[in-house]
């Protein structure tokens, strides 16, 4: 994700650090192990920032800053959204670099390994067809994504 402008009028967020564990010190501390989720339904925000990364097999990770009326910002896990007025995304690839996610189990989260594709006589034919195969199916997940639900 390179860069995003636009406007929303129903963004889901998972909020960072909301899950905290006790410190030293510090018994009153939510024990929970979940991150709080928030959702804004009605308001309208612009988008300050988009970022994050796509990968070849369809999953995403992004982080979306918003800002209300006031110019009050907040921040986390783009979860959903609704486009407002427009949503102009800008994203870029690296050609010969995949980026796949795995389970660390240090974290126990899926994180990001970029890993080099080795390239051989049909490279460029294959990196054409995946190239385009990613361009609709990011597309379509941003539509997906950040379309309004239809009314009935």
């Amino acid at each position: 994700m390179m860069t995003a402008v636009g406007s929303l009028e129903d963004v889901t967020l998972r909020l960072a650090n909301a899950s905290k564990k006790p410190m030293d010190g510090d018994e009153e501390a939510d024990q929970t192990s979940e991150n709080d989720i928030k959702r804004w339904s009605g308001p309208r925000f612009e988008i300050v920032s988009l970022v994050g990364t796509f990968s070849r097999d369809g999953s995403c990770h992004l982080h979306l800053s918003i800002s209300d009326a006031e110019g009050n910002t907040f921040g986390g896990h783009l979860m959903a959204g609704v486009v407002f007025t427009t949503c102009e995304v800008v994203m870029g690839s690296i050609d010969g670099v995949n980026f796949a996610r795995e389970i660390d189990f240090r974290t126990g989260y899926k994180e990001l390994i970029p890993r080099q594709i080795l390239r051989d006589e049909n490279w460029f034919k294959i990196a054409d067809v995946a190239k385009i195969a990613f361009y609709i199916m990011a597309g379509f997940s941003l539509q997906t994504f950040m379309s309004k639900p239809s009314k009935k």
